[in-house]
């Protein structure tokens, strides 16, 4: 009996693997590391998830929330610090529209506001995912452009928690 359950899982394993050698792996888009002023700021990102966006009343399709979820991650990988809830507190709210168009392609608009003043727009074009893209083509212009401009390096200078200063912590050796 442990002899066939043995063989028995050795097919499961062998057929699930061969079904599975087929997919493409996932794309990841790399960022520019933000300037070191910036990295310190808290972002939050509005509405990243579809239950967030539910919850808000707010009735969008899947490609609009996987690209801001795409934007969070970027954001992450850039070195800020993501925020993901909204009651914790954020130096930035971060909101992303999407304009689709008919062929995949749509004009996203990020809006950066701080205490409900808007402190950044900017837009960039951005692609629907093709087979197993990870992060959405284009978000990562929107990130690039964030990290370059002098409204968001004010608010980093000038946060109630004083100039915003990344802190590189060592582990102990």
């Amino acid at each position: 009996m442990r002899r066939f359950l043995w063989l028995f899982g050795f097919v499961l394993v062998a057929a699930a693997s061969a079904g599975c050698s087929n997919l493409p792996e996932p794309s990841f888009i790399s960022v520019a590391t933000a300037p070191p002023e910036f990295q310190g700021l808290r972002i939050h990102v509005r509405n990243s998830t579809m239950s967030s966006a539910e919850r808000d009343g707010e009735n969008v399709n899947w490609l609009t929330i996987w690209t801001r979820a795409s934007v969070q991650r970027l954001l992450s990988r850039a070195g800020y610090t993501v925020v993901v809830d909204r009651a914790d507190p954020h130096d930035l709210t971060v909101t992303v529209d999407i304009d689709w168009q008919m062929d995949q392609r749509g004009v996203a608009t990020l809006t950066a506001t701080s205490s409900q003043h808007v402190v950044e727009q900017l837009s960039a074009i951005v692609e629907a995912p093709e087979g197993a893209d990870f992060d959405a083509p284009g978000t990562d212009e929107l990130v690039t452009k964030l990290a370059s401009s002098d409204a968001v390096l004010h608010v980093a200078e000038n946060s109630v928690r004083g100039p915003i200063r990344a802190e590189i912590v060592a582990t102990p050796e």
